[in-house]
């Protein structure tokens, strides 16, 4: 199941959950599902090809609709699924059932079914619903101008009216892009052209202000007072502040292809590939790029300080972790090569080939993208070839004057008894954990984690238990060696300790409210008494 809905997560959309309708398979028209929401939710019908009938029962959980497939043929067995919407219908993962009724995850296969739109409503309607204007009656008196010039965040926009037809200039991160629309009452329908592709949008007034939407995304533009171009003014830059047309990174967002993002923390800026959306996926602490069709999945990092190598291992492993929980280990199938400023490698998990790429920038910085599925390696090409480099943000600095000077210090303790007619046993652990950090760079690490097990018999005597068994079990030492903090893509802090012995070791930090945590173990804070 972890693996299902993780397949679901990558290649997934956040829109509304409507799952209501009769819905074809994109390849195969002749499949079609059908499904109507009830009081405890939905039911309905698949037809496969005409000929193979099953029976739907599913609900709506954790963003996902989930159910099985019932079957009414001899040809197939009942099935699990789960599906999560589209734009133009919902994606759909099929898995069997083995014989305690469990998804059999590693014969999963999926599908893209499209909503089949209602009589009287074109399948250009159905599909790009952003293209078709909405229906208000036209008032033959209203004279609505979106006439002028618009200035947004993450674009600007010049339009300009003859016959009742507008175009325009949208630019885009340095780019000018043709615009071409009309307007139907109050609603400016039409699309823009990037890379020999048509993007359909739909604008609006809003007081003085226009507001954009495109493939889902709603953008806010202020109309300025005269109709020059909004780029024909300069400005300075900051490093690492975005650029026109550039958008920073955040939570809980989607970015559609073409989108242009930056990582401030980092000073690396990268392009979302074509056919494909990002999204960071908070459960795994893992920025994704997907296909829209599922058949690749895309692993980007960053690093405000780091060697594109180290970093590139670092995102294996942890992209290790997520594909295969139960056995991240990972395999070097061909050893990192360099040309020009891109150092590329592959490597093997979990029964999966990936590819990767690395580089490295001018202000220290590096980022790397990993790749698996259909076309892996030119899509990591792509990818590296829209990275740039700037100075990052020196949030990095302000937290290191927070860890100078501070002792960091964590305990924990449990106890259990187990008795059976004849044995009494106990069992105690106990951990404590330290951390010093110096102003010089260095750092002081003690840890001590044990457990205490006894088993008393009292077989031997009538009158009470004997001690037949006692021992103990764990680690405790410390080392010492010198530390930095360095920022990751999304802006979360890694602490990085070298060892004089030649450890490395990595540990995520956050500050709280009541001291901070590391690796998410709790640790109160004081002063060193350990540093001079």
């Amino acid at each position: 199941m972890r693996k299902l809905i993780l397949l679901m997560t990558l290649f997934g959309f956040a829109f509304a959950q409507d799952y209501s309708g009769t819905f074809v398979q994109q390849d195969d028209p002749s499949t079609v599902i059908t499904l109507e929401l009830q009081q405890e939710g939905y039911t309905g019908t698949l037809l496969n090809r005409g000929t193979d009938e099953f029976g739907i029962e599913a609900s709506v959980q954790e963003g996902y609709l989930s159910g099985f497939l019932l079957s009414h043929s001899r040809s197939y067995g009942d099935m699990f699924f789960l599906a999560e919407t589209t734009p133009e219908g919902f994606n759909l993962a099929v898995a069997p059932l083995d014989e305690q009724g469990n998804p059999i995850e590693t014969a999963v296969e999926t599908y893209v079914f499209i909503r089949q739109q209602s009589s009287g409503t074109s399948a250009e309607t159905a599909t790009k619903p952003l293209s078709s204007p909405v229906d208000v009656q036209q008032n033959p008196l209203a004279t609505v101008s979106f006439a002028g010039s618009y200035k947004g965040q993450t674009f600007d926009l010049v339009l300009a009216e003859q016959d009742g037809q507008y175009s325009g200039t949208l630019f885009l991160n340095g780019q000018s892009l043709r615009l071409e629309a009309t307007v139907s009452a109050t609603t400016l329908a039409g699309s823009f052209f990037a890379d020999g592709q048509a993007f359909p949008f739909e604008a609006r007034l809003e007081g003085n202000s226009l507001r954009f939407i495109s493939e889902g995304e709603s953008y806010l533009l202020s109309k300025q007072s005269d109709t020059s171009s909004p780029v024909s003014s300069t400005t300075t830059e900051s490093p690492a502040v975005p650029g026109q047309g550039v958008q920073t990174l955040s939570y809980g967002q989607r970015y559609q292809a073409g989108t242009d993002l930056l990582s401030p923390w980092t000073g690396v800026s990268f392009s979302v590939p074509q056919g494909h959306t990002a999204f960071f996926e908070p459960e795994y602490g893992v920025f994704l790029m997907t296909s829209l069709d599922g058949s690749s999945l895309l692993a980007l990092e960053a690093a405000s300080n780091a060697r594109a190598e180290d970093l590139g291992y670092y995102a294996v492993e942890a992209l290790a972790e997520t594909l295969s929980p139960d056995d991240p280990r990972f395999q070097l199938v061909t050893a990192p090569s360099q040309s020009g400023d891109l150092i590329t490698a592959q490597f093997y998990v979990a029964g999966t080939s990936l590819s990767a790429a690395a580089k490295q920038g001018s202000a220290g910085n590096a980022a790397v993208v990993i790749a698996y599925g259909a076309q892996a390696e030119q899509l990591i090409q792509t990818v590296a070839n829209s990275f740039q480099f700037s100075r990052p943000q020196n949030e990095v600095a302000q937290w290191q004057k927070k860890l100078v000077g501070i002792h960091l210090y964590a305990t924990r303790a449990s106890s259990d008894i187990t008795s059976t007619p004849s044995t009494l046993g106990s069992q105690a652990s106990q951990g404590d954990y330290q951390y010093d950090f110096c102003s010089d760079g260095s750092f002081k690490h003690s840890y001590s984690d044990v457990a205490y097990y006894s088993v008393m018999d009292s077989t031997q005597n009538e009158a009470g238990y004997y001690m037949t068994a006692s021992y103990k079990s764990g680690s405790e030492g410390s080392y010492q060696g010198t530390w930095t903090l360095i920022s990751m893509l999304m802006g979360n802090p890694l602490l990085i300790l070298e060892s004089t012995e030649g450890g490395i070791f990595l540990h995520y930090i956050e500050e709280t409210t009541e001291g901070a945590l590391i690796d998410g173990r709790h640790f109160e804070v004081s002063s060193s008494q350990l540093c001079d």
